[in-house]
């Protein structure tokens, strides 16, 4: 290589250099929740403003650990730690706003749904609400246009009366005990059967073998010190998170 292309790729460098040196950081400005962040537990229940509230949060939270990694590529992942449970769900986000007060992000991710027991442990939190449901076809009952959903060895009434035809041949299709995976939204009831409680589900849409998406806008304050103020996807409050990397 001659001295003058050396010279030429050397102020290239250095102008390459200046540019970096005097623009805005990628990580700030381009992807400004780029990183891992950690919900901290300590800062989140000092936020609450009430003693008795706080430390009624930090007792419940006690071996909990909830992170979220935001990527350059859009994607996020979740994860959430209580003892030795451990659950991740990968999603994508997208910043839609920003202004003074912060970012507003859309995100989208799986819907875990409720578990049967849940139900029962706490049946008012569900009871004539909208819920997901996730589990197999157990049984078609065509006189009542229901079916069973089965979790484990719990099966749940799904009434689907007023989904369209073309749904209904889809159920009706459906192999007795072909433990195809199925979700269900709609609305949860309650009956009685000689003294027990029945716990049923009037149908708004089913859906077979595929992940069903939530979608979630969140305000993000970004805050100093790698510090931020975010809601956790499905969870009503915001928690104070700090970035670790």
């Amino acid at each position: 290589m001659t001295l003058k292309r050396v010279r030429f790729f050397l102020l290239l460098f250095l102008f390459y250099l200046l540019l970096v040196i005097n623009s805005p950081s990628l990580l700030a400005d381009d992807f400004p929740l780029v990183g891992t962040w950690v919900v901290n537990l300590q800062q989140t229940a000092k936020a609450i403003g009430n003693d008795d509230k706080a430390k009624g949060f930090l007792e419940a939270s006690r071996g909990l650990s909830i992170t979220m990694a935001y990527r350059p590529d859009g994607s996020v992942l979740f994860t959430k730690r209580f003892g030795d449970e451990t659950e991740t769900v990968s999603g994508q986000y997208k910043i839609v706003k920003r202004d003074s007060e912060g970012l507003m992000v859309e995100l989208i991710y799986p819907l875990k749904g409720i578990r049967y027991e849940q139900i029962y442990q706490f049946p008012g939190d569900f009871l004539n609400q909208q819920v997901l449901m996730k589990g197999t076809f157990a049984e078609n009952y065509p006189e009542t246009e229901s079916f069973g959903l089965a979790q484990g060895e719990y099966i749940l009434e799904i009434f689907y009366e007023d989904l369209p035809e073309d749904k209904k041949t889809e159920i009706r299709n459906q192999p007795v005990g072909g433990d195809a995976p199925v979700a269900v939204s709609g609305v949860l009831g309650k009956s009685s059967v000689e003294d027990d409680e029945v716990y049923f589900i009037e149908a708004a849409a089913v859906a077979w073998k595929k992940e069903v998406m939530g979608k979630d806008v969140i305000r993000v304050k970004l805050m100093e010190n790698n510090t931020c103020e975010m809601p956790f996807p499905g969870v009503g409050m915001s928690f104070i998170w700090q970035r670790n990397s």
